[in-house]
């Protein structure tokens, strides 16, 4: 015998796929990350942050942008 599933169970299966649905569209578009590098640009170990998070970008499918507040903390606010 089958037994039918609750009030309660049909409204939290709704509300599960009413988020879910989104989901794919996202993962389809990527996902952005924005990195501000709070170095200048030519500093080794900043150039070598961004190459690390280049790699990493590339390897799990993100969008990523580096930008450079060149050692500005009023322009890293800003940014």
């Amino acid at each position: 015998m089958v037994k039918s599933i609750p009030f309660v169970g049909k409204i939290v299966l709704i509300i599960f796929t009413i988020f879910l649905i989104p989901v794919p569209r996202v993962l389809a578009n990527g996902i952005d990350v924005l990195f501000i590098n709070p170095g200048r640009t030519g500093e080794t170990f900043w150039d070598m942050v961004s190459d690390f998070m280049k790699a990493a970008s590339d390897d799990l499918d993100l969008n990523l942008k580096i930008v450079t507040a060149e050692r500005d903390h009023l322009m890293m606010a800003k940014l």
